[in-house]
């Protein structure tokens, strides 16, 4: 029986491909009655599902089981332990759609601000650059949230994008500060509340931030210390923890103290009364009445100051401290000493420069006030870089740049002094341009330019020009106030190719357009720079007939 079957179901199945289901039945009913006729479908189906064509159920018995006392002949025993595979898991709902993340390059759809309550949105929307229309960037985004942080209005700065149809929805989370809504002063007796208040930088109804009342602090201390009370402190009470919404200072001045004397100790290069020009700390005027308070800032700017004398004079290990002595029980005067370690002074083995082609060493060596040998002065050294400067401004090098450099040998006492010399180009006039302040008739202009030494194709002369100015200044046309830096100047402007190349078209006699200038000949405009006219200058015949300045260099 099981060999029919093997031989009906494969050619039952290539016929129904070929004839269709109708011709099943009759293609069954050769093997006998039973196997065409339709089988009911199975108990539990739905209603109405049709009935398929099949054969019976195989009798009890006619396939052997795989396991077990029936077992057909070859099969073997599961070893022991043996478990079925578990089944398959069932397929679960389909992932959702993966979320678009904001790129850069998107456009800005909406900038969105949330929990503000105090601060407006516009207010916020004025310190970032995220707008709508424009592209979202993240680096600009950050930007903005620490724009939003510096406003110190608010603890925290969140941002949200949310992607619509290809564009960007921005959103600005903040969680606003709480708002300080007292300020205490507990303890001060010399120092009003309305001084301290100013001083502290802190306003009442301005969002808490704790840094502002740390800054506070510091702020009240400094200020106390500038007044004379070197021994004040002060303690923040209230306003330094998260929760707080008042600002307290507990504040111990401590008594008031002034100058009664400053000493030095430790100098024998300079005297006593050579130094004390140099410090701001001294006995006040009519000792209890003006000045004299102790300052510690000044104190220390006292300090800086002697040592950069010392060091100005070739002390360069020159160290300085201070000290307040007490004088009497209750502290209020005290003696200021400088102690002073002056060191060795150091001299000058060699000077060298370099970088020098257009004049010799020697040349220029003899010009220097510092010579090998000689204790080291950095005023006379300063001297000495103008000096090369001017030396090489006289030849048109302008822009010639001088470096000092002291260095130190391992011998103690020792230093090698090089200058490092960039010549840069020559430079000749191209043009001088007369910019008087004010309203001025176009006339007047001559008379400047009568005292300016320096005409256009000249090789510019750096004395010449200082010495332009000079006139300029003694002249008494203009309304100087020297202490304003109001005064007449020349400024030295270089010119671009163009103009550069219609110069030495002019000092050459030829107009060919396009001529590019000689590489070793370049141009500069001399702007002279003046003040007003003086109401008694403004007859212009009077000052037409003001000689012109010769220039004793040609």
């Amino acid at each position: 029986m099981a060999t029919i079957y093997r031989k009906i179901l494969p050619l039952a199945c290539a016929w129904t491909i070929v004839l269709g289901a109708p011709a099943l039945p009759n293609a069954l009913a050769q093997y006998g009655p039973a196997a065409a006729q339709p089988a009911y479908p199975p108990a539990g189906s739905p209603p109405g599902q049709p009935a398929r064509y099949g054969l019976p159920a195989p009798p009890p018995g006619a396939y052997p089981a795989p396991y077990g006392p029936g077992a057909a002949p070859g099969y073997q025993q599961p070893a022991p332990g043996y478990q079925q595979p578990a089944a398959l898991p069932q397929p679960g709902p389909l992932p959702a759609p993966a979320k678009v993340e904001a790129s850069t390059g998107m456009l800005i759809r909406g900038v969105l601000i949330r929990g503000n309550q105090q601060t407006t949105k516009a207010r916020i929307r004025s310190v970032i650059k995220s707008r709508p229309g424009r592209e979202f960037d993240t680096e600009i985004l950050q930007s903005d949230v620490r724009a939003i942080s510096r406003m110190r209005l608010f603890n925290d700065v969140r941002t949200y994008t949310e992607v619509e149809q290809g564009e960007v929805i921005v959103t600005f989370e903040v969680v606003e500060r709480k708002v300080l809504e007292r300020i205490e002063f507990i303890g001060n007796r010399q120092m009003t509340e309305r001084n301290l208040l100013k001083e502290s930088g802190l306003k009442k109804g301005d969002p808490l931030d704790l840094g502002a009342v740390n800054e506070g602090q510091q702020k009240l201390l400094n200020f106390y210390r500038t007044k004379g009370f070197p021994q004040a402190e002060v303690v923040i009470v209230e306003g330094n923890k998260p929760g707080d919404q008042a600002a307290v200072y507990n504040i111990s001045e401590g008594p008031l103290q002034r100058i009664r004397w400053t000493h030095f100790e430790g100098n024998v290069v300079a005297s006593d009364s050579r130094l004390k020009t140099l410090i701001a700390s001294k006995p006040g005027w009519a000792w209890y009445f003006f000045g004299g308070r102790v300052d510690e800032t000044v104190i220390t700017s006292d300090e800086s100051k002697l040592t950069a004398y010392y060091r100005n004079l070739g002390y360069f290990k020159a160290r300085v401290g201070r000290e307040l002595l007490p004088v009497g029980d209750d502290g209020a005067w005290v003696d200021v000493v400088f102690v002073i370690d002056e060191g060795p002074r150091y001299k000058i083995r060699n000077v060298t420069l370099v970088g020098n082609r257009k004049f010799r060493s020697e040349t220029l060596q003899n010009h220097l006030e510092l010579q090998s040998g000689q204790e080291f002065n950095m005023e006379k050294m300063q001297k000495d870089v103008n000096q090369l400067r001017d030396i090489y401004g006289a030849q048109g090098h302008v822009y010639c740049n001088v470096t000092p450099d002291p260095r130190f040998l391992e011998e103690p006492g020792q230093l090698d002094l090089v200058y490092s010399i960039e010549e840069g180009a020559q430079y000749r006039v191209g043009r001088v341009n007369v910019h008087i302040a004010g309203e001025y008739p176009h006339t007047r202009e001559n008379v400047i330019r009568n005292r300016i030494s320096l005409q256009p194709g000249d090789i510019i002369d750096s004395r010449q020009i200082k010495e332009s100015e000079r006139r300029l200044r003694s002249a008494e046309l203009f309304r100087v106030d020297a202490a304003h830096g109001v005064s007449p100047y020349i400024k030295v402007e270089p010119l671009d190719e163009k103009r550069a190349a219609e110069a030495l078209a002019r000092e050459q006699g030829t107009t060919v357009r396009g001529q590019s200038p000689d590489e070793d000949i370049r141009y500069v405009d001399l702007n002279v720079h003046t003040p007003p006219l003086r109401d008694d200058a403004a007859d212009a015949d009077e000052i037409r007939r003001l000689p012109p300045i010769e220039d004793e260099s040609r």
